[in-house]
């Protein structure tokens, strides 16, 4: 796997993706965005077929980019289904989702949210680097 993009082998193919919503809550946690409308996603990883799907109610932090990077990567964007997706994949249970499928899902969701491909190499890095829940 690649610190830039998941290597081919690991490549996500999405096939049907339709986008939800989510809705600032007043909060002063970090978790300060619900999920109204549920997201869910068709993609192959390794041979397999992964349907997933965001339940309503989910909450996330939406992009967790430290506040000095926030001039380059914004908390909420064109990115935002692909973070709400990335978060929920490193909640479930171990071993229900591999943190390299949750990453390389990542990747592929920028991308077809139009994520230009250094933004999105950046992003994928840092996950790959710094990103942490259900997997050692």
């Amino acid at each position: 796997m690649g610190i830039f993009s998941p290597s081919s082998k690991s490549e996500v193919i999405l096939f049907d993706f339709s986008e939800g919503w989510v809705l600032a809550l007043s909060t002063d946690e970090k978790k300060a965005f619900v999920v109204d409308r549920p997201y869910s996603v068709t993609a192959i990883y390794q041979g397999h077929v992964h349907n997933l799907t965001v339940p309503s109610g989910f909450l996330t932090d939406l992009a967790s980019v430290p506040r000095v990077a926030t001039i380059f990567i914004p908390q909420f964007g064109r990115h935002s289904p692909a973070a709400v997706f990335h978060d929920w994949c490193y909640e479930q249970p171990s071993g229900y989702h591999s943190k390299d499928f949750a990453d390389a899902l990542f990747y592929a969701l920028l991308k077809r949210m139009g994520v230009g491909s250094v933004k999105a190499a950046a992003m994928y890095a840092a996950v790959k680097i710094g990103g942490r829940g259900n997997y050692l």
